[in-house]
């Protein structure tokens, strides 16, 4: 398949328009987070797509994810974590998903989620701690309005 040969893609859609008409529509794969396994680094976006295996410098401008105890990490592949991850991989999905809705990708270096009820991440030169990862859009717009509220009274 197109999306496992091109990792970076995230999907493609064919319309057919009569008479003669094919358009091709690509959704490119954003690098958001890394996680290291077996002395590489896998970069993986929003659907924890793994899209490339890598070094540590290569991986640099992208969220650092701890505590993950990755299953043959593959390029094209989504992280396995096997059954007793599923629960991590679901709030990691919804961490880096709400990461990139509210535009934070830039000021997070580094989430920790090796406990799936204490998962925190490091914001500039704060630890937000979020705990369990339900509502996590809740939990992000409640941090957004706090950082805009912090902004707004220091007079920035």
């Amino acid at each position: 398949s197109i999306k496992s040969a091109m990792p970076y893609i995230d999907d493609v859609r064919i319309v057919r328009t009569l008479p003669g008409t094919v358009t091709i529509e690509v959704t490119e794969s954003y690098p958001i987070a890394s996680f290291s396994s077996g002395g590489s680094y896998w970069i993986i976006d929003k659907n924890a797509k793994i899209l490339e295996q890598t070094t540590s410098e290569g991986a640099s401008d992208t969220i650092n994810v701890t505590g993950l105890q990755p299953i043959m990490p593959a390029v094209g592949e989504t992280l396995a974590l096997g059954d007793e991850g599923a629960l991590q991989l679901e709030y990691l999905r919804n961490l880096l998903s709400a990461i990139l809705s509210y535009d934070f990708q830039d000021g997070i270096t580094n989430i920790d989620i090796s406990n799936e009820n204490d998962i925190s991440f490091d914001y500039y030169s704060f630890t937000v701690k979020i705990g369990r990862g339900e509502n996590v859009e809740d939990k992000f717009w409640l941090f957004s309005a706090s950082i805009l509220k912090e902004h707004d009274l220091d007079g920035g």
